[in-house]
């Protein structure tokens, strides 16, 4: 039983490294997507309380003063300067939550891409295999290099196939980078808006 067993192990083995070799590039490719549409919901979220700010921006900063006890208080621009502060925050959460789910998610790209590798590594597959060629692209990508990475330098019908060595600005952390920039806008917007508050008082204590 031993002897016919061995084989049937093996090929349970080779079965099921496929079907995980599968599913490793379904989520990968699920990862990327679901990525994608997060940052489509991230920038949607920012540009609607940008876009709150604009519109009303106009008519708080032509409303007329009130005036109370002989001094006037711009209360139109003293409503603009909390509004700035509050959307501010917010942006900045955003954009933090924003970074979290970028690295998460780049974090679950690398490690299914890691776990596809390992079964090429372990089934001994040629140099063709999909994770084995992308790990190489990034070495060289990464490397002194010069020109252009050869994806397949042994097939002879192949070797005139060239593919341009990786930016030095991913996908990735470019928009992680775009994260960062939106929360930057944020705290740009709660100084503006401060400083607006603080400019309604001294308006406001100024002798008429």
């Amino acid at each position: 039983m031993t002897t016919h067993g061995r084989p049937q192990q093996a090929a349970d083995s080779q079965a099921w490294l496929s079907q995980m070799y599968a599913i490793a590039w379904q989520q990968y490719m699920h990862e990327d997507s679901l990525g994608q549409m997060r940052n489509s919901v991230f920038l949607a979220a920012n540009a609607a309380l940008v876009a709150v700010l604009a519109a009303v921006s106009p008519s708080l900063a032509d409303m007329d003063p009130i005036v109370m006890r002989g001094r006037k208080f711009y209360i139109g621009l003293a409503i603009l300067g909390l509004l700035a502060i509050v959307i501010g925050v917010f942006s900045i959460g955003i954009a933090s939550h924003w970074g979290s789910a970028i690295k998460a998610g780049r974090a679950y790209v690398n490690l299914r891409h890691a776990v596809a590798r390992a079964i090429e590594e372990h089934v001994n597959v040629p140099p063709i295999a999909l994770a084995q060629v992308e790990h190489r692209w990034r070495e060289f990508s990464m490397s002194t290099a010069t020109g252009e990475f050869v994806p397949f330098p042994d097939i002879f019908s192949m070797s005139d196939v060239r593919v341009r060595r990786r930016p030095k600005v991913s996908g990735w952390e470019s928009i992680l980078r775009t994260a960062k920039i939106v929360s930057a806008m944020g705290y740009v917007m709660c100084v503006s808006g401060t400083c607006l508050l603080i400019g309604v008082y001294i308006l406001a204590t100024k002798n008429p």
